[in-house]
């Protein structure tokens, strides 16, 4: 009789706590849906060529962010500077230009940072090494979060994918008109960089978030369907 009670006991309470942790896992929010400054952006005449969460890890972040650099540049474009020259974005409007006036072909990188957040300070040497480097090839910004809201608003849509197209009467003219996209519909995808697969080892897989098409549509102005281009 001991015995029997003693192994009733303790199914019901891995049951009790199986129901417990299922529970909390439900309300719990996922470090997926976590998006961890700092961040910085690759623009390339007027659109986002690449996006980095550095606050995910900082190491993989750097490198990742040194190689597109190198791969978008000749050996001629890499230099040795003394002076960072990073220029300071304090408004929305001012991104929104910055991004407009970069559509004549010209490079351009963009850190959002927070005040007080130990990944940013963490990012700050690094960002600037990376910019004493590649100075003469591209303008560099940095922007507070707390001075672009809106922007970082539609960031988080974007990447978080929960943005619902909003309802216009023309979106094609929508499309053809944003700056964000530059009238293409979509962006590159940020989970595989643009090309199409993730490696998990040796193996190249099937990237999750474009489904191998290297796009994403732009949330910015709801985006063309990927496969009716």
């Amino acid at each position: 009789m001991i015995l029997l009670h003693s192994i009733s006991f303790n199914v019901r309470n891995k049951i009790w706590r199986s129901k417990f942790f299922m529970q909390m896992s439900e309300t719990a929010p996922t470090k997926d849906k976590i998006i961890k400054l700092p961040i910085v952006q690759i623009f390339e005449d007027g659109s986002l060529f690449s996006e980095f969460i550095c606050g995910n890890d900082i190491v993989e972040a750097v490198s990742k962010i040194n190689s597109t650099l190198h791969s978008l540049l000749s050996i001629n474009n890499v230099t040795t500077e003394t002076d960072p020259g990073i220029n300071n974005i304090y408004s929305d409007s001012m991104m929104t230009d910055i991004i407009e006036s970069s559509r004549g072909g010209e490079k351009s990188i963009i850190k959002i940072y927070r005040d007080g957040c130990r990944k940013c300070l963490a990012m700050e040497p690094e960002f600037i090494k990376l910019s004493l480097l590649y100075n003469s090839a591209f303008t560099w910004y940095q922007a507070k979060a707390e001075d672009v809201p809106d922007y970082i608003k539609s960031v988080k849509t974007r990447l978080l994918g929960f943005a619902p197209r909003k309802d216009i009467e023309d979106p094609e003219a929508k499309v053809e008109s944003c700056s964000f996209c530059n009238g293409s519909g979509s962006i590159m995808c940020t989970n595989c960089n643009g090309a199409g697969f993730t490696m998990q080892g040796q193996y190249g897989v099937t990237c999750s978030s474009c489904g191998g098409t290297k796009f994403l549509r732009c949330t910015s102005c709801g985006g063309k369907c990927l496969k009716c281009q």
